[in-house]
């Protein structure tokens, strides 16, 4: 049967791949045959003028760089030559036909004195042997011998390697590799970029786009792909003019964070360097763009913890002379600290620490007398002289002595366990030298007094003192640079009395290097039991580089001492020291599959912005504002929302339909992924660790203390918090909302460490969440 089309049917298909944002109209539109005519709907749209939609873009307008350069040929102007870090080298395949293919494999063979240079180098010639193993991949089916015999054109075949070091410092290496291969018959040949990053911290490679920026928001993604796009157009094209003439300008590219194909990130002190690969951003004979994405304009879009986040922190502390008119002076916005979350206490003294001999020299002391022979007449026991009782006689007939030589010669072999090892801070390898080394003498003194009695030779086990010291690496940057604020010293001791108790401790001390002086984390943010208790179970429950799946707590018992005797801290991360051991303290925290029979010690990290200072309140840690803070809420509390078991029912079906499917990077795929709540469209997220206090009981999660679940702007400062749940036709979400202080009637003083409020509101789209 033969149809007549619209051509308003046409316009519709050409004009709806080419717009984002448009007006959308309805009409009838006829369509015919020779038997009969039916009606049918078509949609129109109308696009929104380019230079509207560019000026509703919210994005910083300032000059950009724009392209560096377009041949890989050329000189970076944007970077530091780091010749004297490494050196040339080259690779010379050996293989049947190795003469006849055309080699010129160069890679940077590191100074031994860069921080893991041997590992690096080891990648490097892992990638080179594939990209070799590669092109030789193609004598699988031919030869130069074959290729003259049966006369089929001329034998080509090309692997070149050159590279540019982007950059090397304490904290980083980064190198961009080119890949250029020719295969014979082809019309030209092709050139891959490839980049090697790595963190020098613990000699880990970088997977940037994963580990550096935060993907997790559609809107991150955009931001990220719009500031690309505005580098290309720089700086000829205006920001208005070039965001304008992209219609897919609001939409992200994937494939820009999952592919090389596109092209590769390095990362500098400066930014993200984004090599396009050929046809990446322009045509084959255009050549391969390069652009400085600079960390001004993705300071909203980096990950904010662990150590990338370390990292980032480091790189934005820089002097002032680093920064140029395009890649200027920022402020990063997450966590200075490389940990969150609980952590072996061994192991985390273990992996980080500073190499030995930057900042401290260590040396072995004994405390008492020399290990050796001592005669069992001569023994030191219960007082400050040599005691030959019965009961020594008796240990020394029960070696096999007779009486007469347990009198005069009868000696026995004794070896003191007091020896020790200690440290010194190294004068002029940072600030306040001498007044860490004042605290070492300090704890060592208090050591001597405690081993004295144990330093003593005896024919039997009496027990014994030992003494650690560990300088934990807490931040990328070492304790040198002016913007680390803070230096923590551990004193780990083992005290065995020499009867059944034996118990391990700790000791923290945490020292502010603008003063010279031992801090207190309580003087400058409060710091309560309940708080603790609460933070202790949600952190421990989080992923990080030691654990990404977290840990489970079987059972526990917190006193107040327990959560808060033992601190350290840095700017911005609390650190607390708890044990699983039930015979050295009345508290313990046990994890599930936790060794047992054994003292446990664990360090949580948490960061400090889960602790703040009290709003209206001129005393700072009194718990009395904190109190009445919350027995003045909970009194203004709204009535409780009782739901009907049908409501009940659907909000159950919800909530499994919306469980976390996969990886933390999935969060597209999740089952209601996006929702609009009082005109924001929020999306989902995968941590919950923020919160907010409610002004009624959530019906279902039934307490005012919820966590987050949706972000809803890229400042993140608008949050969805806890469950949705269905009640009276409608369903719901608390969503933040301003607090005043005429809200509650709260008795003198008063204060709270709370950061977020937030009432219910209706999840006004979409309608049904049970057919998303």
């Amino acid at each position: 049967m033969k149809k007549n089309i619209s051509l308003l049917l046409i316009l519709f298909l050409l004009v709806s791949c080419t717009s984002v944002e448009n007006d959308i109209e309805t009409t009838n539109t006829s369509i015919s045959s020779s038997n009969n005519t039916t009606t049918s709907t078509t949609t129109t749209i109308f696009v929104q003028p380019s230079e509207e939609r560019a000026k509703e873009i919210s994005i910083d307008r300032s000059p950009r760089r724009g392209v560096i350069r377009k041949n890989t040929n050329r000189y970076i102007s944007t970077i530091y030559k780091y010749n004297s870090y490494y050196s040339n080298a080259t690779v010379n395949p050996i293989h049947e036909w190795s003469e006849d293919y055309d080699y010129k494999i160069n890679y940077p063979k590191l100074d031994s004195g860069v921080a893991c240079s041997e590992i690096i180098e080891e990648e490097i010639l892992r990638v080179i042997d594939i990209q070799v193993e590669n092109k030789k991949s193609v004598l699988e089916y031919t030869n130069p011998q074959i290729f003259e015999e049966e006369d089929v054109g001329f034998w080509s075949e090309i692997l070149h390697i050159n590279y540019d070091v982007i950059e090397i410092t304490e904290e980083i290496v980064s190198i961009l590799f080119y890949f250029y291969t020719y295969s014979s018959g082809a019309a030209h040949g092709y050139t891959e970029p490839f980049s090697l990053n790595y963190l020098l911290y613990d000699c880990s490679k970088m997977d940037i786009p994963t580990e550096i920026l935060d993907l997790s928001t559609k809107e991150n993604k955009v931001r990220v792909t719009q500031e690309m796009s505005l580098q290309l157009c720089a700086p000829e094209v205006s920001v208005d003019d070039c965001l304008g003439s992209d219609p897919f300008i609001t939409l992200e590219n994937d494939e820009v964070f999952t592919s090389s194909f596109s092209g590769v990130f390095n990362i500098s002190s400066l930014g993200l360097y984004y090599q396009y690969a050929p046809y990446g951003a322009s045509s084959y004979a255009e050549g391969m763009e390069l652009i400085l994405l600079p960390w001004n304009q993705l300071q909203d879009v980096l990950t904010r913890t662990g150590k990338y986040a370390s990292l980032l922190f480091t790189l934005s502390k820089l002097d002032s002379y680093y920064y140029t008119e395009f890649e200027k002076e920022w402020e990063y916005k997450g966590l200075s600290t490389v940990h969150y979350g609980l952590y072996d206490y061994y192991d985390f003294v273990n992996l980080y620490k500073y190499n030995e001999g930057d900042y401290t020299e260590t040396y072995t002391q004994t405390v008492g007398l020399e290990s050796g022979e001592y005669l069992y007449k001569e023994t030191w026991w219960d007082a400050p002289e040599y005691v030959y009782d019965e009961l020594v006689q008796e240990w020394c007939l029960d070696d096999g002595f007779t009486k007469e030589q347990c009198d005069n010669t009868a000696s026995y072999q004794w070896e003191n366990p007091n020896i020790f090892e200690g440290i010194k801070f190294k004068q002029y390898s940072m600030r306040c030298v001498d007044e860490l080394n004042q605290k070492v003498d300090e704890i060592n003194n208090s050591f001597f007094t405690r081993a004295e009695y144990y330093g003593n030779p005896s024919p039997r086990w009496r027990g014994a003192q030992q003494l650690l010291y560990f300088v934990p690496k807490l931040l990328i940057q070492g304790p040198e640079k002016l913007s680390t604020n803070y230096i923590t010293l551990l004193e780990w001791g083992y005290d065995d009395g020499g009867g059944t108790l034996r118990y391990p401790f700790n000791n923290s001390y945490t020292m502010n290097l603008a003063t010279c002086e031992f801090e207190n984390i309580e003087d400058n943010y409060v710091i309560t039991k309940e708080r603790m208790e609460e933070l202790v179970l949600d952190y421990v429950q989080v992923g990080n580089e030691m654990n990404p799946d977290g840990y489970i707590v079987e059972d526990y018992l917190f006193s107040e001492d327990y959560l808060i005797g033992d601190i350290f801290f840095t700017e911005d991360t609390l650190y607390t020291v708890l044990w699983d051991c039930r015979i050295c303290t009345e508290s313990y925290l046990i994890l599930k599959d936790a060794p047992e029979n054994r003292a446990n010690p664990y360090i949580i990290a948490i960061p400090l912005y889960e602790f703040k200072k009290f709003k209206g309140s001129d005393n700072d840690n009194r718990e009395e504002d904190l109190e009445n803070f919350q027995e003045a809420w909970e009194n203004g509390l709204k009535p409780n929302i009782e739901l009907n078991d049908a409501e009940v029912a659907l909000t159950d079906e919800l909530f499994n339909k919306s469980q976390w499917v996969g990886d933390k990077n999935n969060y597209e795929n999740q089952y209601l992924y996006e929702i609009q709540v009082n005109g924001y469209t929020c999306t989902r997220i995968w941590d919950s660790m923020g919160y907010a206090w409610i002004d009624e009981i959530h019906p279902i999660e039934a307490d005012y203390t919820i966590s987050n679940t949706y972000k809803c702007d890229d400042e993140n400062e608008i949050y969805l918090y806890g469950q949705p749940f269905y009640y009276l036709d409608i369903w719901w979400i608390y969503q933040n909302v301003e607090f005043s202080w005429d809200q509650i009637e709260c008795k003198n003083p008063c204060g709270t460490y709370v950061q977020n409020f937030a009432s219910r509101f209706e999840i006004e789209a979409p309608k049904d969440l049970l057919e998303d």
